[in-house]
């Protein structure tokens, strides 16, 4: 009987150390829109010291985009680009109901969360500068970041009036995009590299219609540097080999 019981307790214990090593890892069942709205409410209250009148709204706000955010996803399983579309969207919806609540001070300072969210939550990312020179989980939001790339481009390919105009855009959407695919991602992941594979290739595709043949190869020399500054960091230094 000891025996046996030693083996349901041992059974208990592992099942339990792994379903704690899921939430830790966000793999475990989503939170419900309720408990989404909670928790978003809470930070929020904390972060932009909410009266409890604004708190009060801003829940309802919360729960709101957070049933219809369950409900697109529920919705359209298996239609990434259609449900990134919508649920964009839909942040973009939220973030203006939420901005009538709030005074211009918390304004200011929602938007610095919703910036420091930029390509995924704060800390997702590591702390080590992006690909294009942000600090991750400090990045910049989308207008900003398109900015950045936009006039990086313009002074490196030396492009026209008409050309940056659509580079811009085209750099936008992307920029929307990233954003997105990062905060569907579940709580402490990355989002899914086919997915981010897929998106980076739309770009390359848009960009390639808009710049010459020699701006394009231009471009394309640019982004290996970057990618070879990204993995270089991982590489061993000289006089390391063999330690």
């Amino acid at each position: 009987m000891k025996s046996k019981a030693r083996i349901i307790l041992t059974g208990l214990t592992m099942m339990a150390f792994v379903f704690t090593l899921q939430a830790q890892r966000g793999e475990g069942p989503r939170p419900t829109p309720e408990q989404m709205a909670e928790k978003q409410t809470e930070m929020m209250t904390e972060k932009l010291a909410l009266t409890p009148e604004q708190a009060s709204k801003i829940k309802d706000i919360n729960q709101k985009y957070a049933e219809k955010q369950k409900m697109q996803r529920d919705g359209m399983k298996g239609e990434r680009e259609k449900n990134r579309t919508a649920m964009q969207q839909l942040q973009d919806e939220r973030k203006k109901e939420v901005n009538a609540v709030l005074n211009k001070d918390q304004q200011a300072k929602f938007e610095q969360m919703q910036s420091e969210r930029g390509q995924g939550r704060p800390g997702k990312m590591g702390h080590g500068k992006g690909a294009h020179g942000e600090r991750s989980g400090h990045a910049p939001d989308p207008e900003k970041r398109a900015d950045r790339m936009t006039q990086h481009m313009t002074e490196k390919l030396a492009l026209s009036t008409d050309q940056a105009e659509k580079v811009k855009a085209i750099n936008l959407d992307f920029a929307k995009q990233q954003q997105t695919l990062h905060a569907e991602a579940p709580e402490g992941e990355r989002p899914e590299a086919k997915a981010v594979e897929k998106l980076r290739k739309q770009h390359q595709a848009q960009l390639k219609k808009v710049l010459t043949k020699e701006q394009y190869s231009q471009w394309e020399e640019m982004a290996k540097e970057r990618k070879q500054g990204r993995n270089g960091k991982d590489k061993p230094r000289p006089g390391t080999k063999g330690m």
